[in-house]
């Protein structure tokens, strides 16, 4: 939105109005206001608690966040004038490009770099409209393609958290391990529930995948979720962050009832090993076939159940020798 600083003159019919300084309209990341809402995420790879202003005409970041993010951007130059919603003008560095992780979704959008603004980020009518972001007041959320992220007020706490590895360890190759993290700086329940997700660009840094799962801390602890697809072992350090821990609301998803959802969800598309095998032919007691029914159906997704769920993978590569027989 760009709007016109001070009043339009009144001419005759006929004549233009004259409109003073064009300038670009920044606005209420300077007003202290209990109202306000922010939504987490990553700037440039940093977690940032976004304010959202409809009110603003573009996307604003503090210095400091590409300071902590350590980004060095060649900044841009902004031509026209930047105002805050009072008149008074801003301080801006410059413009540049960045990176912007909502949930589970990333984009990169120009903002512009100031150095007086009260906020770390300000996402302005630019970045709603552009990405066609939906805000829902009442459900205290926004929804930005599929993904939606809930939305939080000024003076609640942060519910999100970086975590770094606690020990340095050596991933082996074509391995998956489950790490120790720590929470840095913060402190965090035994009892709560939360989501680990992985830092922006982790697997481009260390070539290895990090998990997005349910989780719950234990004596400080956060367990992560390792792979390393590639025959060569990977070294993590300790202190390395690996990614945030999102706290779950209370009642937001039941911790007993993970288990039994998966396996749910697996039983509805995927017939019980058990029924595929006639127990009842086989020299057991009956306590002991149904120990086995038991056994098999709790490892239902080790077992194929046909042709159709064998899958592929590239990982091992096989060559049969069929001498002077065509290969189909």
């Amino acid at each position: 939105m760009i709007e016109a600083a001070g009043r339009a003159s009144v001419g005759k019919v006929g004549t233009t109005p004259k409109i003073k300084d064009v300038k670009t309209v920044v606005g209420s990341h300077s007003v202290s206001c209990d109202t306000a809402v922010y939504v987490p995420g990553h700037v440039g790879g940093h977690p940032v608690d976004m304010l959202v202003d409809t009110g603003s005409a573009v996307t604003l970041v503090h210095c400091r966040v590409l300071e902590k993010a350590k980004i060095d951007f060649k900044l841009g130059m902004v031509s026209e004038p930047v105002v805050s919603a009072n008149g008074q003008p801003l301080d801006i560095k410059g413009k540049c490009e960045l990176e912007i992780f909502l949930g589970g979704v990333s984009v990169v959008h120009p903002v512009l770099v100031a150095a007086d603004v009260t906020q770390d980020c300000l996402l302005g009518i630019d970045f709603l409209g552009k990405h066609n972001c939906t805000i829902d007041l009442n459900g205290r959320s926004i929804k930005i393609g599929k993904e939606v992220v809930r939305l939080k007020g000024k003076n609640e706490s942060s519910k999100v958290f970086r975590i770094s590895l606690a020990e340095t360890v050596v991933v082996p190759g074509r391995h998956e391990m489950i790490l120790p993290a720590k929470f840095n700086g913060a402190v965090c329940g035994d009892s709560v529930l939360g989501v680990v997700e992985p830092s922006p660009g982790f697997a481009e840094r260390h070539d290895l995948l990090l998990a997005r799962v349910l989780v719950r801390p234990k004596d400080g602890m956060v367990p992560v979720h390792v792979i390393n697809p590639s025959p060569v072992p990977v070294t993590l350090y300790q202190n390395t962050s690996v990614g945030t821990f999102s706290q779950l609301e209370d009642g937001a998803l039941e911790p007993a009832s993970c288990n039994r959802l998966a396996t749910k969800k697996l039983r509805q598309t995927k017939p019980l090993v058990s029924e595929q095998f006639d127990l009842d032919t086989m020299n057991l007691s009956s306590p002991q076939r149904k120990e086995l029914a038991s056994l098999l159906d709790e490892f239902t997704d080790t077992f194929s159940s046909g042709l159709a769920d064998l899958g592929q993978t590239g990982i091992v590569q096989h060559r049969i020798d069929t001498g002077d027989h065509p290969s189909y």
